[in-house]
C-alpha cells in the first residue's frame, strides 16, 4: 500500500467530499434545525450510495494493481471520521451522539464490506 499512498489518500478524501457535497444541495438551510429536502431515508441513502461507489471505484482501481488490502479500508475510515470530526461535529455542531449513530456506522460497512466482497474467494 505505501507506493499507492497517495492513491489511497485522495480515495479517500473523495469518497468522503463527493457525497458532503451533494449533501449542501438536500438540506434547507432555511430551516432550524435543517430539513432534508428528499426525506431523511433518501439522504442517507443518497450519501451511503455516493461514497460506497466512491470508494468502490477506487477498491477496483487497487485491486487491479493487486495493491488492495485492510489497510484500505483503515484509511478510508480513519479520514472520513477524521473530516467529520472537523466539519460536522465541530464547525456544524452535530451532536457527537447523533454522528455515532447516524453517521458513523455507515463508513464500515461501506468501506469493509466492499473490502471483504472483493476480497471474497471466487
Amino acid at each position: 500500500m505505501k507506493k499507492n499512498l497517495t492513491f489511497v489518500l485522495l480515495g479517500a478524501v473523495l469518497a468522503w467530499l463527493i457525497p458532503m457535497a451533494v449533501s449542501f444541495f438536500m438540506v434547507d438551510p432555511s430551516t432550524t434545525p435543517h430539513t432534508y429536502l428528499p426525506n431523511i431515508y433518501v439522504f442517507k441513502a443518497v450519501m451511503f450510495l455516493l461514497a460506497s461507489g466512491t470508494a468502490w471505484f477506487f477498491y477496483k482501481k487497487l485491486q487491479a494493481k493487486k495493491s488492495l488490502d485492510i489497510n484500505v479500508a483503515h484509511v478510508f475510515l480513519a479520514v472520513s471520521v477524521v473530516l467529520d470530526m472537523a466539519l460536522l461535529v465541530s464547525v456544524f455542531k452535530m451532536p457527537l451522539f447523533v454522528w455515532l449513530t447516524m453517521v458513523f456506522p455507515c463508513y464500515p460497512i461501506a468501506f469493509y464490506g466492499l473490502y471483504f466482497f472483493l476480497k471474497r474467494k471466487k
